[in-house]
């Protein structure tokens, strides 16, 4: 403690400096007081020294994974839901509350993203200037030409809580609108999304001789269609394989 210093503050750093010293005891020993070793696969040890690159200044990095999403043709909603989840680790037995169990994803592709019904003319997204009469609106369609890859940004950022940590997931996300990253392949986990059966599919057969009058509509009916089938039969797959494992046991 010093002349000028007080009583609190000389107490505060006290607890401070021993706070610090019982971490370091913690880290840099183990249960015999020896050095502890932490050993790591190469793999591992790579695709965290990958996550730690693309993703700055985000504390407890380690053990997080780089993930791989491929954003063409899929519904920016469903999509920025996973995206979300991915982000915070819900999707994984080691999640915690304050967000540090989330991976990294890179997201290729987001300029191929699709809007259903009529938003991709009618929603609009609003800012405000500062000034008067300085509101300024555009709609989803302006946005995506002016950057096709802040649709799907804003819509994650949206989709996260609302606390300090959200900064820290946003920076864990890494979007391209086309299909280069400049990221090694070997680093990466590919993300694939999980299979959805429609209780509904919806029609995407076409009379002989007829011609689709838009042929890009109908390219994602007949994608959401095949995607649907496979769904139904990989959750049939899973029943059976379910009751042959009942029928084992019993």
């Amino acid at each position: 403690m010093t002349r000028n210093e007080s009583p609190h503050l000389a107490s505060l750093r006290a607890r401070v400096s021993v706070s610090v010293a019982v971490d370091d005891d913690r880290d840099d020993r183990d249960i015999d007081g020896n050095d502890a070793v932490v050993v790591m696969s190469p793999r591992a040890r790579a695709v965290s020294d990958a996550a730690r690159a693309l993703a700055r200044n985000v504390p407890n990095l380690e053990g997080s994974r780089v993930r791989l999403v491929d954003a063409r043709g899929e519904i920016v909603g469903r999509l920025a839901s996973r995206l979300a989840r991915a982000l915070q680790g819900k999707d994984k037995p080691t999640y915690s509350r304050d967000g540090s169990s989330g991976d990294v994803v890179v997201v290729v592709n987001a300029g191929e993203v699709a809007l259903t019904g009529k938003k991709l003319r009618e929603k609009r997204y609003h800012r405000h200037t500062g000034y008067v009469g300085g509101l300024v609106t555009r709609t989803a369609s302006e946005m995506f030409d002016r950057d096709p890859t802040w649709v799907l940004r804003k819509a994650v950022e949206r989709m996260l809580p609302r606390c300090v940590r959200s900064k820290e997931m946003m920076r864990k996300l890494r979007v391209f609108p086309g299909e280069e990253h400049g990221l090694d392949e070997t680093r990466l986990v590919r993300m694939e999304a999980p299979p959805r059966a429609l209780k509904k599919a919806p029609n995407a057969r076409i009379p002989e001789g007829m011609t689709p009058f838009n042929p890009e509509a109908f390219a994602r009916r007949v994608a959401l269609a095949n995607r649907s089938e496979e769904a139904k039969s990989t959750f049939a797959r899973r029943a059976a394989l379910a009751a042959e494992r009942a029928e084992n046991r019993s």
